[in-house]
């Protein structure tokens, strides 16, 4: 028993918390990046909970240090904008929106799905400007009525990243 009590300890569940803290952010960051693998969002979910787990017993273990910091105006705040987000994220669910997804979410996805003569006025080029930027990025596209995500699939691309090419020839036009 006493072997668990030094789990319980300063000196190693902050350790503990920071390596798994650093490990979820690099996995996090590895999805965000989509690099495609199963073997990393499992990680990434388990290490994840283990980092919840050590996260809520430092907070434990430092609570008195914690505690002081819920009096001040900025850790209100910060409560503040934590609940909203939580409240949001949770009400969000299935209801109110198309397939459940965040309205961001559903634009992207028709954006997507759109094809290039229909998509390419919404990033403020015409359908021959946006041609040439993405065959100017060795992209193969057949014709101008091939879908965002048809084109990102055939050239092994993601979808955001023809996205970001039409987002930016359509910003050197505000130059």
């Amino acid at each position: 028993m006493a072997e668990y009590a030094q789990l319980l300890k300063r000196p190693l569940v902050t350790p503990i918390t920071t390596a798994l803290f650093a490990i979820v952010s690099f996995t996090g960051i590895l999805m965000l990046l989509h690099v495609k693998s199963a073997m990393v969002k499992e990680f990434h979910e388990w290490v994840g909970l283990s980092f919840v787990v050590a996260a809520g017993v430092h907070l434990a273990v430092n609570w008195s240090c914690f505690a002081s910091y819920l009096r001040k105006p900025l850790t209100i705040a910060l409560a503040v904008v934590v609940v909203a987000l939580v409240v949001l994220l949770l009400a969000g669910g299935e209801s109110g929106r198309p397939g459940g997804r965040l309205p961001v979410m559903e634009i992207a996805r028709r954006i997507e799905a759109a094809s290039l003569a229909h998509a390419a006025p919404l990033f403020g080029v015409s359908v021959e400007e946006s041609l040439t930027t993405l065959k100017s990025q060795g992209l193969y596209v057949s014709s101008e009525d091939e879908r965002i995500a048809d084109i990102a699939r055939n050239n092994g691309k993601q979808a955001p990243e023809i996205i970001s090419l039409l987002l930016a020839a359509g910003g050197k036009q505000d130059r």
